[in-house]
């Protein structure tokens, strides 16, 4: 599986809208491990994470969306399956990880690289209000 580790600097009055997603080395949404409940049901109002719900269509998200989180340290767990629950193969894939503190409009998004047959790590650590995303292939 893979362990996807990021860090949110920004605190606002309101809660961030966030989503964390996969996609290949093409460029194609693979599944989403995270997203914000509110920003699921906007659906075609989307305006807070434009990037998550272009590539994800709301499709297959039922299950991975929860309340919203705030500043700190957050981890997820990718299990190596798509969206329809098949494994992915082993390859190159990019984790993005979308931010945005609303009625602010204070957005940013984050993407790391991820090779599916080279275990180890790949981080990213810019961005000021996503200072820290991190990822792991753990055997």
């Amino acid at each position: 599986y893979a362990e996807i580790t990021f860090h949110i600097s920004f605190i606002d009055f309101i809660e961030p809208q966030v989503a964390v997603w996969i996609e290949d080395e093409d460029g194609k949404y693979i599944r989403t491990l995270y997203v914000s409940g509110f920003s699921k049901y906007v659906k075609e109002k989307q305006v807070v994470l434009p990037q998550w719900a272009e590539k994800s269509k709301f499709e297959n998200i039922d299950a991975v969306s929860c309340a919203s989180i705030n500043a700190g340290r957050h981890v997820y767990s990718w299990d190596l399956k798509d969206a329809k629950g098949k494994d992915v193969k082993k390859g190159k894939y990019q984790i993005f990880v979308e931010i945005c503190h609303w009625p602010t409009i204070r957005h940013e998004i984050q993407k790391v690289d991820m090779d599916l047959k080279k275990p180890g790590k790949n981080s990213v650590a810019q961005g000021k209000y996503i200072p820290f995303v991190k990822t792991q292939l753990i055997k």
